[in-house]
């Protein structure tokens, strides 16, 4: 099975949990008429990103970074290397961008969100299909990155002091219903 059908049929599983529906329409469009849909050189409308949502041992926190070139407070992730499907390279970009390693917690896909990027560095603006996962850490210390311009553990309560980004909100509030159930 290819990367693109893979996620499809993870898309799919996902769907029937009957969440952000018209974002997993969206992409799910957007894989079946787009080619090559995970290349970061699709701007037209854009390509499938992966990302993380890193929550501590106990539960009570998540790790946000401070993006370098959106300079905004988001969660760890970006583009899907060639050779990797979305849940590999979330966790890649956790540890590339944090120093953190991280392993899934649940099955799946967590959240899709759409959103936009604004034209940077000679690339137009574009969509990103981001596909996240919920994922644990193993450790709790960062290292620095090149990519970050910081890494902070947030108590969930706490992270609309630092993001106004709904799709930070969003999942964060998902991520509390999730553990207090």
């Amino acid at each position: 099975m290819n990367r693109v059908s893979d996620l499809r049929t993870h898309l799919e599983a996902y769907r029937s949990k009957r969440v952000e529906v018209e974002a997993v329409a969206a992409t799910l469009n957007m894989l079946a008429t787009v080619t090559n849909p995970l290349s970061d050189k699709n701007y037209i409308p854009g390509h499938v990103t992966a990302s993380a949502f890193v929550i501590d041992k106990r539960h009570q926190r998540l790790v946000l970074i401070h993006h370098a070139k959106l300079e905004r407070w988001l969660q760890p992730g970006g583009h899907i290397d060639p050779g990797e499907d979305s849940m590999t390279a979330a966790l890649r970009e956790v540890q590339e961008e944090t120093g953190i390693v991280g392993v899934p917690l649940g099955s799946g896909i967590f959240d899709i969100d759409i959103h936009s990027i604004p034209a940077h560095g000679g690339r137009p603006s574009h969509l990103h299909y981001d596909v996240r996962f919920l994922v644990g850490a193993t450790n709790e210390t960062f290292s620095d990155s090149d990519e970050v311009l910081g890494v902070r553990w947030v108590a969930f309560n706490d992270v609309p002091q630092l993001t106004s980004e709904e799709s930070v909100l969003r999942p964060t509030a998902k991520i509390k219903r999730l553990l207090v159930s």
